[in-house]
């Protein structure tokens, strides 16, 4: 048990794995400065309300997937997979002929758009393309070549609207992540520790010794909000806030639940009619861990697809913990 607040130890190795199950008791005092906030399942059911019976597509929103490249195309097909499966109108993967070919033989819900081969064509192609959608994800699969980085470096900043920073575009943009300040709508960037770590100049050890001041570092450095992947994630925003997510199976360390996730991000964020909130953030995180619990059969072996298929059922175990 612990007291008025969850204190960041109890959700950071090695006190998380003495911590056991946790529980938080008020005591109507103010919250110390080492307490974390845990975003509750019950959170996650009233910040994704239920529909009314006249909700259609449009109003679902629709994900603009800017991803995916020759050898990489599942990576942009596992994000928009994660934003139809909780709650995305419609989808759409943005890509370079060649995979966008091989896309159009693997998809059936989602849609494709083709970019140019020339970067600054692309580029303002994929501008046109955003005026119209709710959300986008910049960056799963995208590669990295001189094209690629050229292609997300600038959407990054220049897309019209929120946009899930993930992946290739986060390497792209290491040596400069200052440049995200100068985004015209706002941004969510969802980065491993290894990714962090060169976002921060620092090493992955650094950035694990103390992953509270790593999140903390990622939101002021680039104004976004920062969602720092791994065991108990941790959600930050430029003001200070944080929220840490104490769901989850080892099950989801495998190549393509972090597409899901930024998926899950956007697709969650479509449907609403605010901008991304540490919050909203923070629910869409907690019901892509749990979404991982449903489907885990054993500590490994899950797919991330399999993770993606089960958002809907962790969406509705969290709302069996609405007060009656």
């Amino acid at each position: 048990m612990t007291f008025a607040a969850h204190k960041r130890g109890l959700h950071q190795q090695p006190g998380a794995a003495h911590a056991g199950q946790i529980i938080c008791v008020d005591i109507d005092a103010p919250s110390p400065v080492s307490a974390a906030a845990a975003v509750e399942l019950v959170d996650v059911a009233r910040g994704i309300e239920r529909r009314p019976d006249d909700w259609h597509k449009g109003d679902s929103g629709h994900v603009l997937v800017f991803g995916g490249s020759k050898g990489m195309t599942g990576a942009a097909l596992l994000a928009a997979l994660g934003a139809l499966r909780v709650g995305a109108g419609l989808a759409t993967i943005a890509t370079d002929r060649e995979a966008r070919t091989a896309l159009d033989q693997k998809v059936i819900e989602i849609m494709t758009a083709e970019l140019a081969d020339d970067p600054q064509a692309a580029i303002e192609r994929a501008i046109e393309l955003a005026k119209d959608k709710a959300v986008a994800v910049l960056g799963p699969g995208a590669g990295l070549d001189d094209r690629a980085r050229t292609l997300v470096r600038e959407l990054a900043v220049r897309l019209p609207i929120p946009t899930i920073v993930d992946a290739d575009a986060l390497t792209a943009l290491s040596d400069a992540p200052e440049r995200l300040r100068d985004a015209v709508a706002p941004r969510v960037i969802t980065p491993h520790s290894g990714e962090a770590g060169r976002l921060l100049r620092m090493s992955t050890s650094a950035v694990q010794a103390d992953r509270f001041a790593a999140a903390d570092a990622l939101a002021r450095r680039t104004g976004a909000i920062a969602v720092l992947k791994g065991a108990r994630t941790i959600v930050a925003s430029p003001d200070g806030q944080q929220s840490v997510c104490d769901r989850g199976t080892p099950a989801l360390a495998v190549a393509g639940t972090g597409d899901v996730l930024a998926g899950t991000i956007a697709g969650v964020q479509a449907g609403s009619r605010f901008a991304p909130s540490a919050l909203s953030v923070g629910c869409s995180v907690v019901l892509h861990a749990l979404a991982g619990e449903i489907a885990a059969k054993s500590d490994r072996g899950l797919l991330a697809r399999e993770v993606a298929d089960a958002l809907p059922l962790a969406l509705e175990a969290c709302r069996a913990h609405l007060p009656t």
